[in-house]
């Protein structure tokens, strides 16, 4: 093993243990990019969280992955999502989208449903204990 290795491998270890003490404790157990976060947002706090998501699809196949029609579709979606602490255990989402599709030189707009969710906070996790931060939502979809 090289001497620039030993000294990276080093210097990694010990920054490991420098920070390992630290008494912020923390954690961010939040699953994928895309899943509710577990915590409710703190009263007097607004979280915005804007997402952009652009897809094209360049034909249609058949269940033998043959090439059945050469249609083009793009779209782009705008997801917003709004969330406001109401009380320490108690929190209010707002979530809205919209589309823009183009389907072989063909345009459209069009809006997603909206959807307004209460977040109940049940257990927060704390530093020592095995209890999670778990929160219950209640939801509703108006249709756009």
């Amino acid at each position: 093993m090289t001497k620039i290795k030993i000294v990276a491998i080093s210097f990694f270890l010990f920054h490991c243990f420098l920070f390992s003490q630290d008494n912020n404790y923390d954690p961010l157990y939040a699953g994928t990019l895309l899943a509710i976060y577990p915590k409710n947002t703190a009263p007097g706090y607004v979280s915005i969280e804007p997402f952009l998501f652009v897809t094209s699809r360049y034909g249609d196949y058949n269940k033998n992955w043959s090439l059945e029609s050469k249609k083009n579709i793009s779209q782009i979606e705008l997801l917003m999502t709004t969330e406001t602490g109401i009380t320490q255990f108690l929190d209010i989402s707002v979530l809205v989208s919209g589309f823009y599709s183009n389907r072989s030189g063909r345009e459209s707009i069009r809006y997603g449903d909206t959807e307004i969710l209460i977040g109940w906070q049940v257990s927060v996790d704390r530093k020592g204990v095995w209890v999670p931060d778990f929160r219950v939502l209640l939801g509703e979809s108006f249709p756009t």
